[in-house]
């Protein structure tokens, strides 16, 4: 079970190695809270996450009654994230919770369009701090895929 942001990336890292992956680089954004993961032959856009976002149903309803399956909980990253994750051509965004890694492509995310502004602002440090409110997209978890499904 993963603990924390810095051991999810660590053990994301062992993991490519242990797969075969080499020239493994690290580049870290948004607070060292999102890691952007180069190989030879892959890169990734990864996330460390210690709960869903629950309240996906709430913030898109239409969406939800549009496609009945869905459970209402999804998956968020911020527009910065996900704009260097495209700007890189990322092979996958990773979704790393305590259970398991969890994938998706950047296009899919951006194509679906789910956007949404944060509830409360954050200090983010440009010019001296500034408080903003956030804009993410968010995804359902269905379409996020396992490790195991990949």
């Amino acid at each position: 079970m993963i603990q924390c942001q810095d051991s999810a990336f660590k053990n994301f890292i062992q993991i490519l190695m242990d797969e075969g992956y080499e020239k493994i680089q690290r580049y870290n954004y948004n607070k060292e809270r999102h890691a952007l993961i180069k190989t030879s032959s892959k890169s990734f856009y990864v996330v460390y996450k210690r709960d869903f976002f629950n309240t996906f149903g709430d913030r898109f309803p239409e969406f939800i009654k549009e496609y009945g399956f869905l459970d209402g909980r999804g998956e968020s990253i911020n527009s910065e994230g996900l704009e260097i994750a495209l700007w890189n051509n990322v092979d996958y965004i990773v979704f790393i919770h305590p259970d398991n890694f969890y994938f998706i492509y950047p296009q899919t995310i951006k194509k679906l369009n789910l956007i949404r502004r944060q509830d409360k602002k954050n200090l983010y440090y440009e010019k001296g701090y500034e408080a903003k409110q956030e804009i993410t997209y968010s995804v359902p978890i269905e379409l996020l895929k396992k490790k195991d499904d990949i």
